[in-house]
């Protein structure tokens, strides 16, 4: 897969910090909007009671606890970040359904999970984040069982001028509800420069967000190009559109998610 731009190969490294990512992703099963919609597009075609799932990237669990809701007969949740797993417990738990998910804190890349095992896996806002994409697909790919379904998602390479801005005006606006002169939102350049700021000021009340060197978009065709190699094809798709206040659609698709189902054997 060629890169539309390269990643700070500190990536891994922020996103497994505790004070990183789980001081700004807040969200939860509850989110509205586009997260919302992405957890009704899976139920538009998954029906996860009495299947294995493992939900990569959990965050804070939204849905390996919407599929242990259904009914999933094993749920395994993985997050690189001890915090989010924390968080995921504990929304799991307000949800009673704790009980029913297994939480483990590492790296896909590293862990040795059983292989054609998973009947479904959820991979999501995580592609764009990963230096090497074609590599993990793969890996994920040999964890499904044959005709297993992944659900996933990305953003184009355009996403970026028409998110960021409007990241930055919400930052706006949630500063003036503060009664800050600012906004309440911090986006560094790099992985290194947000590193250091979270090491030298902590306990940040603003949101010191995902730095831009451990983002980028990426286009339709060398994603269907990467899971094709990794076996598996597209089975339903839907674009997403950017929203002002989570509620006006901008007009510009800025990515997809999509739904891939392992080849037989």
């Amino acid at each position: 897969m060629r890169e539309e731009s390269r990643l700070n190969p500190r990536v891994t490294e922020y996103f497994a910090r505790r004070d990183a990512a789980a001081q700004w992703w807040n969200i939860t099963l509850e989110t509205g909007g586009r997260y919302r919609r992405q957890i009704a597009f899976m139920f538009e075609h998954i029906s996860p009671a009495g299947l294995r799932v493992l939900d990569i990237a959990t965050g804070q669990g939204r849905f390996a606890i919407a599929c242990a809701r259904a009914g999933a007969k094993e749920v395994l949740a993985l997050d690189i970040s001890s915090a989010m797993i924390e968080k995921a417990t504990e929304n799991a738990r307000r949800h009673g359904v704790d009980h029913k998910i297994k939480f483990l804190t590492g790296d896909i890349a590293a862990l040795n999970l059983p292989q054609s095992h998973f009947d479904v896996i959820t991979f999501m806002e995580v592609l764009v984040h990963l230096p090497e994409p074609d590599k993990l697909l793969n890996q994920v790919s040999k964890l499904l069982s044959h005709g297993g379904l992944l659900l996933t998602n990305f953003d184009y390479p355009n996403a970026e001028r028409v998110t960021y801005p409007i990241d930055r005006f919400h930052g706006f606006l949630r500063g003036l509800t503060r009664a800050r002169a600012t906004s309440d939102l911090v986006m560094h350049a790099t992985v290194d420069q947000t590193i250091t700021h979270l090491q030298c000021v902590p306990n940040d009340s603003s949101l010191v967000m995902r730095p831009r060197d451990a983002y980028r978009g990426l286009s339709p065709v060398s994603i269907e190009r990467s899971l094709q190699d990794s076996g598996m094809v597209i089975v339903a798709r839907k674009r997403d559109y950017a929203r002002m206040l989570r509620v006006v659609p901008v007009p510009v698709a800025v990515g997809e998610i999509v739904i891939c189902r392992k080849a037989q054997p």
